[in-house]
């Protein structure tokens, strides 16, 4: 009997033992998938955009309309339907990041839900998934002007090119980059940005990967740097 049919015959003994005699455990229930564009409010009923990429890399926008006051980034492990962080970054539109724990639950391409916890305190987040999130970009959708606020730091200006290029203002510091669609073929430009001046928060020459999604007339753009050091979060208007 060679090693193939071995193992089928030892596999269909185990299971008619079980079954005659009743035992058994219950298959194991398998990880939800968390991976999206999640959309919702916060407890205090601030805008939230969470993106979830596929391995687990999130980034959690809090705003009000278009004006930022915070991002959470962090890497969930999954677990059933349950997901943990407790390794995350807040940092907030103003000030020094601090550490996060955020933990919760989610629906596959359905709902999710999460509570935020800090030295400063407790949120609570919810979201639903937008559908969009499973189709490619369209490359002309990201082109144009884009405005918003990050905290107190006045107004915070986008502009992207045909070319995918794009330059930005927030206040007197400048930005660059540029963009492309996610090879994964998901809802999501993949990019990198550039501050450009001493003006910025985090000086000048300090880079970081992007992630971009447009949903209707809004852009919601996230990024840190390499040591999880400095924060990038943008909700921007279409001019």
């Amino acid at each position: 009997m060679d090693r193939t049919k071995r193992g089928r015959t030892i596999c269909a003994v185990v299971m008619m033992c079980l079954t005659a005699c009743g035992g058994g455990s219950s298959p194991p229930t398998p990880n939800a998938d968390p991976q999206g564009f999640w959309q919702g409010t916060a407890g205090d009923g601030r805008d939230v955009s969470t993106l979830i990429l596929e391995q687990g890399q999130y980034f959690m926008v809090f705003s009000s309309g278009t004006t930022v006051s915070g991002m959470v980034e962090g890497a969930f492990s999954v677990s059933g339907n349950t997901l943990i962080d407790n390794a995350a970054i807040d940092f907030p539109a103003s000030g020094a990041a601090t550490t996060a724990s955020v933990t919760g639950s989610v629906t596959t391409r359905q709902s999710l839900s999460l509570t935020d916890a800090e030295s400063s305190g407790v949120r609570a987040v919810t979201g639903t998934y937008s559908p969009a999130y499973d189709t490619p970009v369209d490359i002309s959708e990201a082109i144009g002007t884009w405005v918003g606020n990050i905290g107190s730091t006045g107004e915070t200006r986008l502009t992207i090119s045909p070319d995918l290029s794009f330059t930005g203002t927030q206040g007197s510091c400048s930005f660059s980059g540029s963009v492309r669609a996610r090879p994964t073929g998901k809802h999501v430009f993949d990019g990198s940005l550039t501050f450009n001046d001493v003006s910025c928060a985090s000086g000048t020459g300090t880079s970081m990967n992007v992630k971009a999604v447009v949903s209707g007339t809004k852009i919601t753009a996230v990024g840190v740097n390499s040591w999880t050091t400095v924060g990038f979060a943008f909700v921007g208007a279409r001019q």
